[in-house]
C-alpha cells in the first residue's frame, strides 16, 4: 500500500543518516581524488591505508545503494501493480 510505501522510505531515509551515507560518499570522493596524485605510492603504507578505507565505505555505500534501488524498484512494480500492467505472480 501506499502508507508501507511510505514507511520504506521513511526508513532508508533514517538508515541513510544513521549510517552517515552522505559523508561516507564526500569521503570517498576525497580520499580517490588521494589516488590520483602523482605522489600518491610514496608512502605505500599511506596508501594502502587510504585505499583500505575507500573499500570499507564503499561496503556501505553499495550496499546502502542497493537497498535503496530495490525499495524503488519495488515501487515501479507496486505501481504497475495498481494500474494493471502486471500480474500478482510478477511481484515475487
Amino acid at each position: 500500500t501506499n502508507e508501507q510505501i511510505k514507511d520504506l522510505r521513511d526508513r532508508i531515509t533514517s538508515l541513510g543518516g544513521i549510517f552517515d551515507i552522505d559523508q561516507k560518499l564526500i569521503e570517498i570522493e576525497q580520499e580517490l581524488a588521494k589516488t590520483v596524485a602523482a605522489d600518491f605510492w610514496e608512502d605505500q603504507k599511506v596508501a594502502e591505508k587510504i585505499l583500505h578505507q575507500i573499500k570499507a565505505k564503499k561496503v556501505w555505500t553499495e550496499a546502502f545503494a542497493l537497498v535503496n534501488a530495490t525499495v524503488e524498484d519495488t515501487v515501479v512494480l507496486y505501481e504497475f501493480y495498481k494500474d494493471g500492467a502486471a500480474q500478482e505472480p510478477e511481484m515475487l
